[in-house]
């Protein structure tokens, strides 16, 4: 009578195992894949569901953040580019935080497929957005790709600086994941400004967060032994060379076999080696794929520095021929770096005529290089510059804020975040609405009654606006008096121009206090977007010209702009 009660026990007992040992080659593939790129790979473990386990009641927008975390982790494809045009189709364009993590995923969607100007372009407006307070973990990961970005275009300084910013916050929000990414990210900055003080540094603060999982502190490890080998301490890498090595061979297709050939090809030139380090080398050839590249790329280029500058021309000959002809990648500084290693190479090309050609290519790949470089350095220097002003200022903090504290509105920043972003995702051909409001003579009204009288006044005046336009359009408050209203997408010109004077007429209307008779009354302006004005910049000056000439003609009335 106990057979089938023990059976069954038996049968759950195994089935426990097998889910344990599933979930932690997951996680931990998961986490190594994180740190051997410190880009974008990282598991997300709130993420990550165990086979069998099913969830209910996901909304559209659930589903669509669901696959593309999903994506992120799998070769690029067009489907990767169509789940973020699908999530933008499905968002809440008035919601801050839906248009900040679009921009993410968008900006790491064009990492990936090479656009790195693009790229920084869409992850520059995500990290001034301000929906950033719950997407800390895309904060700092936009940091990170923002950071290798300038990292391949070769400015050191301002990958540094991002790597260091990802850091910072990843301690803040007790992230560990970045936090190992960030750390070794700098490792390898420093390791290739040839200050290995300050890389070792970086590598013992990796590894203070690897805890007890093998394979990051193998990882941390080697990156340490290499280290040593670039300071010629090799006596200090051998130790850790033989227990990477005891590794290897336990765990054959472990990712951090790419950095263990590395080592090894250090180390048996070192002993002058020569069959051991053919060997290895064909080992670090083996693990050159396209779906891995990014993972492995800053292995590869500094076994290239290290066969140039130990004059291993064949070897490096071999190792450029593999990787051009293995890695089909749309990242520009690849072939850019390909080709600079070839020509530097002797013997590389077998003709002159082959070696001009070759020249003449390098050279129009400089020139696309330098580009990449000079719009790159224009958003890190930009965004930088806007940092460094906020934090002087305290001004960030307030920017994050999303509402107006006095009407409910929202603020300045947010608003135009929101306006900003909607025009540049813009597909309708139906123009979009800008309405300008600002109260007239309320400065008198100030210095008459007082601003306890005035911010009574603003508030009526903001709610009169949100009891009309709220649902169909964004509305903030931009300045003391001073409102703005923005539809996204008008069908009919002439109804914008009657609600418009509607609202003037709600605003209008006459109180007294302590015997004197106040006049709340409004100026409008209305612009309509077009190629003229096809941006918030553009759109806010032409509705501003029209307010000026709403008041230049008498105030207290709407004016539509030429």
């Amino acid at each position: 009578m106990y057979i089938y009660p023990c059976a069954l026990f038996l049968v759950l007992f195994f089935f426990f195992c097998s889910v344990c040992v599933f979930s932690q080659f997951f996680y931990g593939n998961g986490m190594l894949s994180l740190v051997l790129s410190p880009i974008y790979f990282y598991n997300n473990i709130n993420n990550i569901r165990l086979p069998g386990r099913t969830v209910t009641h996901m909304t559209k927008k659930e589903k669509l953040l669901e696959q593309i975390e999903q994506s992120r982790f799998q070769p690029l494809n067009q489907g990767s580019y169509d789940l973020c045009q699908d999530y933008m189709n499905s968002i809440n364009s008035h919601d801050p935080t839906d248009l900040s993590r679009l921009l993410f995923y968008e900006g790491e969607y064009y990492f990936k497929s090479g656009g790195f100007s693009t790229a920084l372009n869409h992850l520059s407006r995500f990290l001034q957005s301000p929906g950033l307070g719950s997407l800390g973990q895309l904060e700092a990961l936009s940091y990170l790709i923002s950071g290798r970005i300038y990292g391949f275009l070769g400015q050191e300084s301002l990958a540094v600086n991002y790597f260091l910013q990802c850091q910072s916050i990843s301690v803040a929000a007790d992230i560990r994941h970045e936090y190992i990414s960030s750390s070794l990210a700098l490792c390898c900055s420093y390791q290739d400004l040839e200050d290995y003080t300050t890389a070792l540094h970086y590598c013992e603060l990796a590894r203070s967060k690897a805890g007890d999982d093998e394979m990051l502190q193998q990882l941390t490890a080697v990156f340490r032994a290499i280290i040593y080998c670039k300071m010629k301490q090799f006596e200090d890498a051998f130790p850790l060379w033989s227990t990477a090595k005891d590794f290897l061979r336990t765990h054959p297709d472990t990712p951090v076999a790419p950095c263990i050939w590395n080592l090894s090809l250090r180390l048996h030139e070192y002993r002058q080696e020569p069959d051991d380090f053919s060997h290895s080398l064909l080992e670090l050839l083996a693990c050159i794929s396209n779906d891995d590249f990014l993972n492995n790329v800053w292995y590869f280029f500094d076994i290239c520095n290290f066969l140039f500058d130990t004059s291993r021309y064949s070897e490096l000959k071999q190792l450029i021929s593999t990787l051009s002809e293995r890695v089909t990648t749309p990242f520009s500084f690849l072939p850019y770096r390909l080709r600079k290693y070839a020509l530097a190479c002797p013997g590389f090309y077998p003709s002159r005529q082959d070696y001009l050609m070759a020249c003449d290519d390098y050279m129009n790949l400089h020139t696309t290089y330098l580009e990449e470089q000079r719009l790159s350095k224009i958003y890190g220097l930009a965004y930088m510059e806007q940092l460094q002003e906020a934090k002087n200022t305290s001004e960030m903090f307030r920017e994050k804020s999303r509402l107006d504290q006095m009407t409910g509105l929202l603020n300045k920043y947010t608003v135009r975040f929101l306006i900003e972003e909607d025009l540049a995702h813009k597909t309708s051909p139906a123009p979009s609405a800008m309405l300008l409001i600002d109260l007239d003579h309320f400065k008198q009204i100030n210095d008459t009654l007082g601003h306890l009288a005035g911010d009574n006044i603003i508030c009526q005046t903001a709610s009169a606006i949100q009891n009309y336009f709220k649902k169909s359009a964004l509305c903030g408050r931009v300045g003391g008096d001073e409102f703005v209203i923005y539809l996204p997408t008008v069908t009919d010109v002439s109804s914008i121009m009657l609600q418009a004077e509607i609202l003037r007429q709600e605003i209008f209307h006459k109180t007294s206090q302590q015997n004197i008779t106040i006049t709340t009354q409004a100026s409008i302006g209305v612009a309509f977007s077009s190629a003229a004005y096809h941006d918030y910049e553009t759109l806010f000056a032409a509705a501003d010209k029209a307010l000026y000439r709403a008041k230049s003609e008498g105030r207290n009335r709407v004016v539509v702009t030429d």
